[in-house]
């Protein structure tokens, strides 16, 4: 939650975004990367600021992706 002036208290939004690069049959991580995004608003500018940052990362053409999100009802949607 973030105090706005004159606003009062309004919810942040806060994605990030991991790169890990693994080699080998150990799997073992051999260098990682991250970046954040951050969010005043709904759901739907969030969610758009989100998938640039992982298209800029080459989300679509890592070899495996997760995605965690903490349940709230608007994530799935």
């Amino acid at each position: 939650m973030a105090n706005v002036r004159a606003e009062g208290w309004k919810e942040v939004k806060i994605g990030a975004i991991f790169e890990a690069y693994v080699t080998g049959q150990s799997g073992q991580v051999r260098g990682r990367s991250q970046s954040y995004v951050m969010h005043l608003g709904g759901p739907e500018g969030f969610g758009f600021k989100l998938a640039i940052e992982a298209q800029a990362r080459r989300w679509s053409q890592a070899a495996q992706s997760a995605v965690v999100g903490d349940g709230a009802a608007w994530i799935s949607a």
